[in-house]
């Protein structure tokens, strides 16, 4: 695919199909209430690890440069990884293709920052067939890493 993008917005009816097959897959239900967490399915096997609720700059780029080279380790080199947010664009990417881009007027590198740690919102990242994958959840402060 020599034309094709490194990374693209899911349009419909793909974003619409993903977001049902997840909410099955992983009984995704999003909650602010601590009394309906986990928000979803953990699968088996996986782990999942607390996140320090004070992240500075340095910490969350240390801890982005090692999810990236997991999420590359885990990636075939053809395979095409869902970046998922339920408030927000999602998309699909090739981690092995992905250069480094330059921070957006917000500061967020697409679509590394939005999707591999928790920011306010659910922070999913999935293989093209969920066999790997980390589920975020931004009020639990936590990150499930799975496959």
């Amino acid at each position: 695919m020599p034309d094709q993008p490194v990374w693209w917005e899911i349009k419909e009816p793909e974003d619409s199909q993903v977001w049902s097959d997840f909410r099955l897959t992983f009984d995704f239900n999003p909650s602010t209430s601590s009394r309906d967490w986990p928000s979803f399915r953990e699968p088996v096997p996986s782990v999942t690890c607390a996140l320090s609720t004070e992240w500075d700059a340095a910490a969350s780029e240390e801890f982005l440069a090692l999810m990236k080279g997991h999420i590359r380790a885990c990636a075939r080199p053809d395979e095409w990884v869902y970046g998922l947010d339920p408030h927000h664009t999602c998309c699909r990417y090739n981690p092995h293709l992905l250069e480094e881009p330059a921070p957006d007027a917000l500061g967020y590198r697409d679509p590394w920052d939005g999707f591999v740690l928790p920011n306010g919102d659910y922070g999913i990242t999935l293989a093209d067939d969920w066999r790997w994958g980390t589920l975020g959840h931004p009020w639990e402060w936590s990150l499930c890493v799975f496959g």
